[in-house]
């Protein structure tokens, strides 16, 4: 009698998986449906939020031909291509996503972002300065130019009692840093395009209002500072800050990484997450973003999964193969 190969015994034990997550998905829900509290998401939020995630489920779950094939459809559907070409004695890399060259090229310290997405950047960071210290937020904020932030900014740090020269080195600094990044050796900057490329090479965002549903959510999960990635689009969303470099790209390929090898337990796996949060959220008065911390510590997540085993192995690997070159 044949044996099970290896790819039936994995599959048997995604779906065994996935029939774990869809039990939880069904008490979640009525936790989620039950609830009169609104203090952090409106129930229609929070209603589309459980209707889009019970979709993906049972997409996933119900194993069919057709669904499985529409989530693999979408998955091969959002892989990208990096365009490699030689200029003299230097290698040149292009995402064919015009964006998201310049942030990985801005990323790399290889070039200075635009004008326009500087004062986007700097306006992002006044803006979570602004959620953290509960100011109100000024009218047509969203399209205050880089002087009027920085009064923002200075009058921030004027309330909390600085000097003012250390005040005009603080609004300095923060605007200078996010004009431009330290830059890397051709190398490294050769490896991490190639290993965006191994990873489905993820279009690249910078983290905003008026996303989709998906993104919306992640926004609010998210901690200032902290990035996030987007499946259903293969996109990596990054929250501009003074903290934003290198390593934030390379944290969050672990999830590009995980959605390109195993699409569809990665997507049962995610929509759990969101909906345990969303659970915990209504049920323990906590919000967003300290409910949906405790996904990282907790066993077979996905973002345990990502930020423990796999991001190790990527910067294990980049490590590496660095050192290899360099040799």
């Amino acid at each position: 009698m044949e044996g099970i190969k290896p790819g039936e015994e994995r599959r048997k034990q995604e779906i065994s998986e996935i029939d774990s997550l869809q039990a939880e998905v069904n008490c979640l829900e009525s936790v989620v449906s039950d609830t009169k509290r609104t203090e952090d998401i409106d129930s229609g939020l929070a209603r589309r939020i459980v209707d889009r995630c019970r979709k993906i489920l049972f997409q996933v779950a119900g194993a069919t031909a057709l669904l499985s094939m529409a989530i693999q459809a979408n998955h091969i559907r959002t892989r990208h291509e990096i365009i490699e070409s030689a200029a003299g004695s230097e290698q040149d890399f292009k995402h064919e996503d015009p964006e998201t060259t310049l942030v990985t090229n801005y990323l790399l310290g290889k070039e200075r972002l635009p004008k326009e997405q500087q004062v986007f950047a700097y306006r992002e960071i006044v803006r979570e300065i602004y959620k953290e210290y509960q100011y109100p937020t000024p009218e047509n904020f969203a399209n205050l130019d880089q002087v009027q932030l920085q009064e923002l900014l200075t009058k921030h740090y004027q309330g909390l009692g600085y000097s003012e020269e250390m005040v005009a080195n603080f609004v300095e600094t923060k605007f200078e840093y996010i004009a431009s990044l330290p830059e890397v050796d051709a190398e490294l900057e050769k490896l991490i395009w190639e290993m965006q490329k191994e990873v489905g090479a993820p279009k690249i965002r910078w983290a905003s209002e008026g996303a989709d549903l998906l993104a919306q959510l992640q926004a609010k999960m998210t901690t200032p500072g902290r990035a996030f990635y987007d499946p259903l689009s293969n996109t990596i969303y990054i929250n501009p800050s003074p903290h934003v470099s290198r390593l934030t790209l390379l944290g969050e390929d672990a999830h590009a990484k995980q959605f390109n090898e195993k699409p569809l337990l990665s997507y049962a796996r995610g929509a759990a997450a969101i909906l345990r949060t969303v659970g915990r959220s209504v049920s323990e008065f906590q919000d967003l973003q300290l409910s949906y911390s405790h996904e990282y510590r907790l066993s077979a997540s996905l973002e345990s999964e990502a930020h423990g085993e796999i991001k190790e192995g990527i910067m294990e690997d980049l490590e590496r193969r660095y050192s290899i070159k360099k040799d």
